[in-house]
């Protein structure tokens, strides 16, 4: 598993870049039904992307929201960069069928 590393450009200026990763995984949403993802052994963090909006939430079941969530279980919606730790159970759920990759770093 590569490590996540920000380089400056070739000409030194403050343009950054994400190195590639590895370990990539990914999830099929059916629409409307949760799935999960099971973090791998060293992974510390994860870049996330999807062909549709998801919500998603670290160890915890997750739902699409049909009313006010006022309690802090609210899933989140489009997450991009999350620390993570190693074999903890990331929750998933769209309203419409989708992928979601799943880009693991060091």
């Amino acid at each position: 598993m590569n490590k996540l590393i920000l380089h400056k450009s070739s000409n030194m200026e403050t343009h950054y870049g994400i190195g590639s990763s590895d370990y990539i995984d990914a999830a099929f949403l059916a629409a409307t039904v949760e799935g999960t993802a099971t973090v791998p052994a060293r992974a510390g963090l994860v870049i996330m992307t999807a062909t549709a909006d998801f919500y998603f939430r670290y160890g915890a079941t997750v739902a699409i929201p049909a009313a006010d969530v006022t309690d802090g279980s609210a899933g989140e919606l489009n997450p991009m960069v999350r620390m993570v730790e190693a074999a903890a159970v990331l929750h998933f759920i769209s309203p419409w069928a989708c992928v979601v990759t799943l880009a693991y770093y060091l």
